[in-house]
């Protein structure tokens, strides 16, 4: 567990939380404000409040990916990893990490938008051939 909470430190992941943060406030600010400027002005000047509210979430959330590091790795792959962490290359992959997650889901939501409403009418096509009314 120990070699596992130095590769959770090592790569940064709870740092990176930390840029994850007002990318969840910036999505929730308009399902909360709704477009009302004086709420999207509170909303902002609480934003770091909030945020800072959730500060000691970090070492859990720390210990918790630590636990999965541990189970799906050996004491040797977690020195490995750290090595690697601590490398140029993983620096740059650390650095990298927030901007790729940001595309990468941005290219998931892209294809879920293509490919929702054709499965869902494939869907449609397969449940009446079996009787039902949809």
């Amino acid at each position: 567990m120990r070699l596992a909470r130095e590769v959770v430190e090592a790569n940064e992941t709870v740092k990176q939380f930390d840029s994850m943060l007002p990318l969840v406030m910036s999505s929730i600010k308009p399902l909360i404000t709704q477009g009302n400027q004086n709420a999207e002005r509170d909303f902002d000047l609480l934003t770091e409040v909030i945020s800072r509210e959730f500060e000691p979430h970090k070492a859990k959330i720390a210990d918790d990916i630590a636990r999965i590091f541990a189970v799906h790795y050996t004491e040797s792959e977690l020195q490995d990893l750290i090595r690697f962490f601590k490398s140029p290359t993983g620096q740059k992959m650390i650095q990298k990490a927030p901007a790729m997650a940001q595309d990468t889901l941005a290219i998931g939501q892209k294809y879920g938008t293509e490919i929702a409403p054709k499965m869902m009418d494939r869907m449609k096509v397969e449940l009446r051939k079996r009787g039902h009314k949809i």
